[in-house]
């Protein structure tokens, strides 16, 4: 009895403490292109797979045969461990344009400039937004420890790509040989540059080719089209200048409220011409709010027009 009380009392610390000394299925992970080792024993590849005893190890890791990282990480008493050691590279992109918003495959991480640590030995899809200018992507690799600068300004194409168009309902106001308003529209569209297309119609559809009594009222008859180019010289202004061809005719009015075209006497003279005109003018904008003045020019006479409408 003596003998096994003595045993136990000498066995019993002996077998508490290998009851306490556990292993565990460990796995360590690092970047792909680098090794991995643990207590001096190394892998082949990034990742590294072990039973372990639970506590405190050395985990190294090799780049390009060299060691660059020394870690001592604890290894809990559980069934399975994993342990990812990621090894990071460095990409900076900068950009003089601002508002620069940078997505790497993807995901928004921020605005230019920015530094991005990114998982080593990694393809990646940099991808750049700003709404004025046409976004483009580039596919880079990031290698453990790299330090890669990117600039937006050459990537992105700094030919504004989103024209805006605009939408001018016109009326060519009277003159001395345009007794009333003519109606038209003025459509194009312009960023710093850009080109316009107008167009200016009034005629009359009760015309008659048999003389007949005169009320000694008279109309005209104008028609216009133009087209140029458009420069925005500062934010709310824009100067465009084109050329066309336009017609313009007197009618004489008849009892029964009928148009003569074509009679001319001393009292009655044909002001009709017809022939290239020359366009100026100038466009304000204001959000979407737009308004033009100008004037075309045919011949010696001078048509005043304007127009407000919408710019988007």
């Amino acid at each position: 009895m003596k003998k096994k009380l003595l045993l136990f009392l000498l066995f019993a610390p002996i077998t508490t403490v290998l009851a306490q000394i556990t292993t565990v299925n460990a796995r360590f992970i690092t970047s792909v292109g680098c090794e991995i080792g643990v207590d001096d024993e190394m892998s082949s590849n990034n990742v590294f797979e072990k039973e372990l005893l639970s506590g405190t190890h050395i985990v190294i890791i090799k780049y390009n045969g060299e060691v660059v990282k020394r870690e001592e990480i604890e290894v809990p008493d559980v069934g399975s461990f994993t342990k990812e050691i990621p090894i990071t590279g460095k990409v900076f992109v900068s950009s003089p344009i601002k508002d620069v918003t940078v997505f790497v495959d993807g995901t928004e991480k921020g605005k230019a400039p920015i530094t991005l640590e990114l998982l080593g030995n990694h393809d990646i899809t940099l991808r750049y937004i700003n709404k004025k200018y046409k976004p483009y992507s580039e596919n880079i690799t990031v290698q453990p420890f790299d330090e890669i600068e990117r600039d937006c300004q050459l990537k992105v194409n700094k030919r504004p790509w989103k024209y805006n168009w605009f939408f001018l309902p016109q009326v060519a106001l009277p003159t001395k040989r345009i007794k009333d308003a003519k109606f038209g529209l003025m459509f194009g569209t312009v960023k710093t540059i850009g080109f316009y297309v107008k167009g200016i119609y009034g005629c009359y559809a009760k015309e008659t080719t048999e003389k007949g009594w005169f009320t000694g009222k008279t109309a005209t008859n104008y028609w216009a089209a133009a087209g140029g180019l458009m420069v925005n010289v500062i934010k709310p202004l824009y100067l465009y200048a084109g050329v066309g061809y336009g017609g313009r005719e007197t009618g004489y009015e008849l009892l029964g409220n009928k148009y003569y075209f074509e009679y001319e006497d001393d009292d009655y003279p044909i002001y009709d011409v017809s022939n290239i005109l020359y366009d100026f003018g100038a466009m304000f904008s204001f959000g979407h709010f737009a308004l033009n003045i100008g004037a075309s020019k045919m011949e010696k006479e001078w048509i005043l027009n304007c127009g407000v409408g919408v710019k988007f």
